[in-house]
């Protein structure tokens, strides 16, 4: 199959059997989908839905037969993908329905205890495919993206979303699992702050693991990075929707990283950062 019909065929939401597609086409499907400008809230009866699919989806307890029958009834595209020999489900919009639900690709082993989430994937730039290359490099069980600006719907602070509900189902499906949340800030905000990485648990008493996840972060990459509430009083993610829901489970982690516009341009391109900063945040104690 050449590439560009195979990504004609996942634009256009076909599911047939497992479809060969590459790194190309998973990123020219969320650069489309983060162009999305439309935004319909959904009813708690379709959160509800939706916080079972992504459950069933996280742990593969269901067939991709009865996920695709799951997801067709809320409005969802499911695909399944063969990326580089690596089987994967992604979920998402079909093109020209749109309506900020989010887009998530799904490793179908279910190991990994490890989700990213991007969820200003088209206002922090570079954050949607950073998540999706360190998604790809690495072993994490999932990517979430939002597909909404935030202007328009934040998902990082909004708690009836698609978005929240993944994140919940996330929790229940990895009770002792990490997520790491890509966000960027403006340097020029913030002068005073001489990082190019600020880190947070979402908390103000973060458990020994961060502090750990930070070390890591500065022994493995030479980028400069702060800790909150320690070396940082700002962008803590203190308000965050998802990490306050995770940091009222006993042992799901939040990993919440503001990173400056040089350090995202830079991420986006280097892999060999990629790999040192994915590698700095596999940490497997629970909190």
């Amino acid at each position: 199959m050449h590439m560009k019909d195979g990504l004609a065929l996942l634009l256009a939401g076909a599911v047939q059997a497992p479809m060969q597609t590459r790194a190309l086409e998973l990123e020219s499907s969320l650069t489309r989908a983060i162009a999305n400008t439309r935004y319909e809230q959904p009813a708690a009866s379709e959160l509800a839905q939706a916080k079972e699919l992504f459950k069933h989806t996280l742990l593969g307890e269901r067939t991709a037969a009865e996920l695709k029958k799951g997801w067709d009834k809320l409005g969802f595209a499911f695909h399944e993908l063969t990326a580089e020999g690596e089987p994967m489900w992604l979920v998402s919009e079909p093109p020209g329905s749109e309506s900020g639900g989010g887009w998530y690709l799904f490793r179908t082993n279910h190991q990994s205890n490890v989700a990213f989430e991007t969820p200003h994937a088209k206002n922090d730039v570079h954050t949607g495919i950073i998540g999706l290359r360190l998604f790809r490099a690495g072993t994490a069980r999932v990517l979430a993206a939002s597909t909404i600006t935030r202007h328009r719907a934040d998902m990082a602070h909004l708690d009836d979303t698609y978005f929240q509900a993944f994140t919940l189902a996330f929790a229940e499906a990895c009770p002792t699992g990490l997520v790491v949340q890509l966000h960027g800030f403006e340097s020029e905000n913030h002068n005073n702050i001489a990082a190019d990485i600020l880190a947070s648990a979402g908390t103000k008493s973060p458990g020994p693991w961060f502090e750990e996840v930070v070390e890591k972060l500065k022994q493995a990459t030479s980028v400069r990075v702060l800790a909150y509430p320690r070396d940082t009083k700002v962008l803590g993610g203190t308000t965050n929707a998802q990490g306050k829901l995770l940091n009222q489970t006993p042992h799901c982690r939040f990993l919440h990283l503001e990173i400056t516009p040089e350090l995202r341009e830079r991420m986006a391109r280097d892999q060999e950062l990629r790999r040192a900063i994915l590698d700095s945040v596999s940490v497997t104690r629970p909190r």
